[in-house]
Parts: C-alpha cells; structure tokens; sequence
C-alpha cells in the first residue's frame, strides 16, 4: 500500500513539471519529420555504357509531390519526343545523379555508377579502318564492331549498314544492307573494281542491346587486286 503511494506520487510530480515546463516554454511540442527514402526505378539495368554511345534509359521518381532532374556526370543527358538518351564521354566512369529541387538548390537524392568502355569501333578481318584488304577478303568478310578492354577484343553484332563503291560509269553505287556481309551480287562487282579502289561503310548500325541499335564511326578499306594465280596462295579468314 505503502508503495503505491509513493508511485502516485511520483507520477503526479512527473505530471506537474511537465505542465509547467510547457506553460514556461510557451511553445508547441515539435517534431523532427525524416521523409522517406525516395524510391528511384532506372531501366534499362546497364552494368556498362560504351563511351560516345547514346543509350537509352527511363528513369522514374515514385514521388509526384516534388520535382527532380537527373544529370550525367562524365557525359550528357538528352531528352527527346523518342525518349530519354544518356551519352558517356569520359573514360573508366560515369555517374547518374537524380537531384531534388527544392527552394532553387539541387539535393542529390540518388546515383548510380557505371563502367566506362571504350567506344566500339567499325573490324572488317580484323582490322580497324583505313586499311588494305585483298579483294577476296574484304568482299567476303564479317563487319563487326569491336571493343578494345584491357588488351581484349569485344565483339557487338553489325545489325546492318551501306556499303558505297564506284559502280558503271565512275559514279558511287549505295547499297544498304540488312545484316553484316556484302551481299553476293555487290561482291561481284566491287571485286571488278580496280587495284587501290575505296570501299566505304556508312550507317553502320550495332546492336547496343535487344530492340535497340547504335550507330558507330564509318570505315573504310582500300581493295589490293590480286591475279587468279595467285588466289590459292592466300588463305581466308575472318
């Protein structure tokens, strides 16, 4: 019984400072309200990015209540009818910011960082633009584009591309193709061409992931004419 007392009593001392603490104060209770962690969804879900690329990216705020910007750092970021693109162009890395603005200052709310890889670049046998290829090779050869990674080569499928020679008449035939290889018609007549003649490949069209495609640097080739004698001296690769 005796302990219950001084319970209550206790409680009651506890009850009365604190009203008088509040009467002194004069002043509301305030709260220090944290707002949640904003929830950031960014697709497609790149590892890598290939530098002077544009790839395309969706990035959404589940957050209707205020307003935020998204910036590359170590490239740019382009917003079009088509869609969002972001284009790295700094090497080894880059960071995708998105930014609160609130009262005219930018609060970074979240980033995501990529790998850098250098940019691919047009192979045909192997070898990289403004080469000499044997008539035989270069008519039959595999387009590629080709990524140099720490002394490795990258290969990315060639989707399609135009291929531009001298046809009748000295002037320059366009041919666009589907696919990577010269088709068998143009081979035929680009190997009628003369010794030292200039093959170009325009347009060149990579596949940068499923359902979207990049384009990447021209190449060209000078066609080296070989005699038929001399056809089984020399071996074909890729």
């Amino acid at each position: 019984m005796i302990r219950r007392v001084i319970i209550g009593c206790i409680l009651f001392s506890l009850l009365v400072w604190g009203n008088v603490s509040i009467a002194q104060t004069g002043k509301e209770l305030e709260f220090n309200v944290v707002k949640p962690k904003v929830e950031i969804t960014i697709t497609p879900t790149y590892n890598y990015l290939y530098q002077n690329i544009s790839h395309p990216i969706k990035v959404v705020v589940h957050d209707s209540l205020h307003q935020y910007v998204v910036k590359l750092a170590g490239g740019t970021v382009n917003e079009t009818d088509t869609g969002t693109f972001i284009t790295p162009e700094a090497k080894n890395e880059a960071i995708l910011n998105v930014y609160e603005i609130k009262k005219g200052k930018e609060i970074l709310v979240g980033s995501k960082k990529y790998l850098v890889l250098p940019e691919p670049k047009p192979y045909l046998r192997n070898k990289p633009t403004d080469n000499v290829l044997l008539d035989m090779l270069l008519v039959s050869g595999t387009l590629k584009g080709v990524v140099i990674y720490k002394r490795k080569k990258l290969s990315i499928l060639v989707k399609s591309f135009t291929v531009v020679y001298k046809g009748e008449g000295n002037t320059f035939k366009s041919v666009d193709v589907i696919g990577n290889e010269i088709p068998v018609p143009n081979r035929k007549e680009i190997m009628k061409l003369s010794n030292g003649a200039m093959v170009y490949f325009e347009n060149i069209m990579i596949e940068l992931m499923p359902n979207y495609e990049a384009l990447i640097q021209p190449y060209r080739v000078s066609m080296e004419v070989i005699e038929s004698k001399d056809v089984t001296n020399f071996g074909i690769g890729n």
